[in-house]
């Protein structure tokens, strides 16, 4: 299942195939709780890219990354 990082009325959502989109609150600890399949490697791959996780363009690219780990 890949997840779409998107933004819609004021604020960025997270969708999967399954569910209804949730909305990203701002923060390394709340996208690493949503990914959570896979925390141990999004939490190095946050570390290691210096991200923040409080701008879309970081949410973007860790999602991304999730993305490739499912493929």
């Amino acid at each position: 299942n890949n997840i779409f990082a998107g933004t819609r009325y004021f604020g960025v959502y997270l969708s999967t195939n399954k569910g209804t989109p949730i909305r990203l609150e701002k923060g390394k600890e709340n996208i690493i709780k949503l990914l959570a399949d896979k925390q141990s490697q999004i939490s190095k791959y946050i570390a290691d890219n210096k991200l923040k996780c409080k701008s879309e363009d970081d949410w973007k690219l860790v999602v991304d990354y999730y993305n490739s780990l499912n493929d």
